[in-house]
């Protein structure tokens, strides 16, 4: 499978989703499938990957917070429609491949 050059998308699997959350999460417990690609698991860039990055993910999955570094520009409010929505890369139900 080619990488992904989506951020976010720790799983390599083309969609930032629910499951890019669990691969963090089996990565803090010890446990990290093969395709675990941690240089874009440290959402919120603080230089470790730990459950701030799981539940910062989640959050950015539905719309909560935007990711790290981002602004919401002119007119913005940094709600669910300024949270790459309607472009394919925020997917909260996406495939487990």
């Amino acid at each position: 499978m080619a990488a992904s050059n989506l951020p976010y998308d720790v799983n390599e699997d083309k969609v930032v989703d629910v499951w890019d959350v669990v691969d963090i999460v089996k990565y803090v417990n010890g446990s990290p499938r093969a395709e675990f690609n941690a240089g874009k698991a440290d959402i919120n860039k603080d230089g470790s990957i730990d459950l701030d990055d799981a539940t910062l993910l989640s959050k950015i999955i539905v719309g909560e917070e935007l990711p790290a570094g981002e602004d919401p520009g002119p007119g913005g409010t940094g709600n669910d429609d300024d949270v790459m929505r309607g472009d394919s890369v925020v997917d909260p139900v996406g495939p487990n491949n």
